[in-house]
């Protein structure tokens, strides 16, 4: 497979200086989220703040996702309830690898068998 090169936008935001300048905005937004939830609004504003803030922080501090994943441990119903917010929608296969893996089935054992026969079905 080709590996091609990272546009000029992703290099600039793996820089060390733009990561840090996203850890700065997680942190800034996470101290604004308490004094925007003082103010009444339709919505909650604050937490969607929040959200954001510790979105960044987590994504740019190995140190703070360490900390995260201690807090999921001893708090995991409430680390579930989070995860869910933060989390991505799974990547569908694409029909063809879907194909191509019903194609070469005769090579795995019964279970994984049956796995790729009912994948391949629709």
């Amino acid at each position: 497979m080709q590996r091609t090169r990272p546009t000029f936008l992703q290099t600039l935001i793996r820089s060390e200086p733009v990561r840090v300048a996203q850890l700065a905005a997680g942190f800034v937004l996470l101290l604004a989220a308490p004094v925007l939830a003082t103010v009444p609004q339709p919505i909650p504003i604050g937490i969607i703040v929040f959200g954001f803030g510790l979105a960044l922080i987590l994504k740019n501090s190995l140190w703070a996702r360490r900390k995260y994943v201690r807090w999921q441990h001893r708090y995991p119903r409430a680390g579930r309830i989070t995860d869910m917010g933060m989390r991505r929608r799974r990547k569908v296969p694409a029909p063809a690898a879907v194909n191509q893996v019903a194609a070469n089935s005769d090579d795995l054992p019964p279970q994984q068998r049956d796995v790729v026969s009912a994948a391949t079905r629709d």
